[in-house]
């Protein structure tokens, strides 16, 4: 399974288990968005290394790419999901001062510490147990 899957597959068993109604993109790749609930679309990016870096890795082409409302960031140990509405996380990331090149498609990354994305962008926490 793929990390981007995985991820979105969280995401979306997490809102079912809410008893929430979500779509999810069709085809497997849809550069839209990834789920739909509640007329709200949502981008989900899934950072495997935030708990070893303590950054978050925002890349720029797949947010300028991306027609979501809203950007699900889920990270490990513990399981967490940041939401923010995605345009917020766009112009944040593009006014990032520091960028490197890399990711899945050797774009334009910034790598925000996890405590200036939530200082700055305040955004909603899920999480499997207390930070």
């Amino acid at each position: 399974m793929e990390r981007g899957t995985l991820g979105q597959n969280y995401v979306r068993d997490m809102l079912r288990s809410w008893g929430m109604e979500v779509e999810e993109a069709p085809d497997k790749w849809f550069p839209d968005w990834d789920l739909k609930t509640n007329g709200k679309t949502i981008e989900v990016k899934t950072d495997l290394k935030a708990h070893l870096t303590g950054n978050l890795c925002l890349e720029l082409e797949a947010l300028d790419h991306s027609k979501a409302d809203l950007l699900a960031i889920v990270t490990e140990y513990p399981k967490t999901v940041y939401f923010k509405n995605l345009p917020a996380v766009r112009d944040f990331a593009h006014q990032w001062p520091k960028k490197i090149k890399g990711g899945e498609f050797a774009g334009e990354l910034a790598l925000v510490p996890r405590s200036i994305f939530i200082d700055r962008l305040k955004p909603q926490i899920l999480t499997s147990q207390p930070q």
